[in-house]
């Protein structure tokens, strides 16, 4: 017995040609390479935007740093700041910044703000805390005796009457001892406290 059969044309009948099939696939490959080359380009584009805004950026921090007055951050007595390189009056040196119409000090290395010209009256200690607590300098309030440590930080031992620092902005000072806030150990309160001396 003999089983014959016959071999369809491709395309015709069932079955289908394969280099169709190829083409089909090819095709396919081709459009998401096409897709793909797009998401390239737009990830492209989105990448020159972020450099642009970082150089945007950078440009931002550069004049902030320039523009900014940032001698009003405390220093971590890592440096001495020069106090002689100010205008003739000695504001606005490296160490000293005048502010508030001239009238109050600030001492860059410190952060501590100052009179410029302080009262050269003589009071008892009670009495200069009362005069600092309802004194106005610069239109502001909020004054008070400073503690020991924080006087003694404008006093340079290398120069007298007043020892302060060369190049210094303040007006009248006195060569003699000025109240701090700071009381002595044995008489708390009200019977003591420290002076630190401006004369030598």
């Amino acid at each position: 017995m003999v089983l014959g059969l016959a071999t369809p044309a491709w395309g015709q009948g069932a079955g289908s040609n394969p280099h169709s099939q190829i083409q089909n696939t090819l095709v396919d490959i081709q459009t998401q390479l096409n897709n793909l080359q797009t998401s390239v380009n737009n990830l492209t584009t989105e990448m020159s935007n972020v450099q642009t805004d970082l150089s945007n950026l950078q440009t931002d921090v550069t004049n902030l740093s320039t523009e900014v007055d940032l001698r009003s951050v405390t220093q971590n007595w890592d440096k001495k700041l020069d106090a002689t390189n100010g205008e003739p009056n000695g504001c606005n040196s490296d160490r000293f910044t005048c502010l508030f119409g001239e009238t109050v000090v600030r001492d860059n290395e410190t952060g501590l703000v100052w009179e410029r010209d302080p009262d050269p009256n003589i009071r008892i200690w009670t009495s200069a805390i009362i005069h600092c607590a309802t004194r106005e300098v610069g239109g502001r309030k909020g004054w008070q005796l400073p503690l020991r440590e924080q006087l003694a930080s404008l006093v340079d031992t290398s120069n007298a009457n007043p020892a302060l620092p060369t190049g210094h902005p303040f007006l009248n000072v006195q060569p003699a001892n000025y109240w701090s806030a700071s009381t002595l150990a044995p008489f708390p309160r009200t019977r003591g406290a420290w002076a630190s001396a401006l004369a030598t």
